[in-house]
């Protein structure tokens, strides 16, 4: 119960943040219209009244104007973000190059020249 809420929420706010609200609200608007459409009308005169776009409810234009506001919104961020990316460019100089000398040891290491003491110290 303590992981899936988290979890819907995540759902639900990435659903928010790439505009699927938009898509549920579209799919509630046509499912009402078709079955307002279907009560005096056959099934397949109704689909078609439904998702011609000639007749559209107040639900599809309250949609229809909220995603269009969105891509104005939108528009003038991107629009703001190129002005402010675009703005100058800048060079900076390379950097020098610095030479690394690794002091070499004053003799060259050898392996060991005893055996570990047998038994071990805390035995």
């Amino acid at each position: 119960m303590f992981r899936i809420v988290p979890r819907i929420l995540l759902l639900i706010a990435a659903v928010q943040l790439l505009g699927g609200h938009w898509a549920v609200l579209q799919t509630v608007a046509w499912t009402s219209m078709l079955i307002e459409n279907a009560k005096t009308e056959t099934l397949p005169d109704a689909l078609q009244k439904t998702f011609s776009g000639k007749n559209p409810c107040a639900l599809c234009h309250v949609v229809k104007d909220g995603v269009d506001e969105e891509k104005k919104q939108n528009e003038n961020k991107t629009l703001l973000k190129l002005e402010a990316v675009l703005a100058g460019l800048v060079e900076l100089p390379r950097p020098s190059v610095a030479k690394w000398l690794h002091p070499m040891p004053a003799a060259p290491l050898t392996s060991r020249s005893s055996a570990p003491p047998t038994p071990p110290p805390w035995a």
